[in-house]
């Protein structure tokens, strides 16, 4: 993923209420729609064509994406979306300076420099916690990252409960003729908040406890069995219906 410019994910609200995205018809160059059609593929809300049954779901119930759960989810789909992207690299660390992302982005992949620099700026922008109303479009996304000096640390950030789920049934293995089992290594779960939400170990297992108090998994030695049917959508909606309460 890169030079997709100076953009806040928000912005992806204009793109969720049109199908062909032509540019007169959003009020944006022909060029900042093929920004928005690649956001919208990168955080699963658009195939590239359409909306996805995803993309449908959040324009339901939050069309304008003024809800941490939307964007819990967005960054979730992102980081698994893209394998070589920038997010990927950074969200991998616990803590960066500018020039180990451009030396690790430079050494790996064809990627100019000022590239590099303009869509780590992007990441930062959307992630560090700053001073603005809850109305404006360019608050951050959610506080996953602290700057200290010239380093930048990622900090833990506890998702909703029901998008928690969703993302431990997103990861359950494809059923197999040989194996059908519905249930993950704790190592595994544990990797995975780890890198999306910086999660540590503690966090992880309070998430799994309140999950196992809710009856939706049971915690097992070194392992965790999911004890629900509900599908990735079905978790994300409860998570939507709960606020509507």
């Amino acid at each position: 993923m890169k030079n997709y410019g100076a953009f806040n994910l928000r912005h992806l609200a204009k793109g969720l209420k049109y199908n062909n995205l032509k540019p007169e018809e959003l009020g944006i160059t022909a060029n900042q729609v093929k920004v928005l059609k690649s956001w919208l593929k990168l955080t699963g809300l658009s195939n590239g064509k359409k909306l996805t049954p995803l993309g449908s779901l959040i324009k339901a119930h939050d069309r304008f994406l003024e809800e941490n759960i939307t964007m819990e989810v967005m960054h979730y789909k992102i980081l698994t979306y893209d394998q070589d992207s920038i997010w990927r690299l950074v969200f991998s660390l616990s803590d960066f300076d500018k020039q180990y992302i451009l030396k690790e982005l430079s050494g790996l992949y064809e990627f100019k420099s000022d590239l590099i620099v303009a869509d780590l700026n992007v990441l930062l922008n959307m992630y560090i916690p700053k001073i603005a109303k809850k109305e404006s479009m360019n608050r951050a996304l959610l506080p996953l990252i602290r700057k200290q000096g010239d380093f930048y640390c990622k900090r833990e950030y506890k998702p909703n409960i029901w998008v928690a789920l969703a993302i431990i049934i997103d990861n359950l293995p494809e059923p197999t003729l040989d194996n059908n089992a519905s249930w993950l290594e704790f190592n595994t779960i544990y990797s995975t908040f780890k890198n999306v939400f910086g999660l540590e170990y503690r966090t992880v297992e309070d998430i799994l406890y309140k999950l196992e108090n809710m009856g939706f998994v049971k915690i097992r030695k070194s392992h965790i069995e999911i004890s629900c049917n509900y599908t990735f959508l079905d978790c994300i909606e409860k998570a939507y219906k709960e606020l509507e309460v």
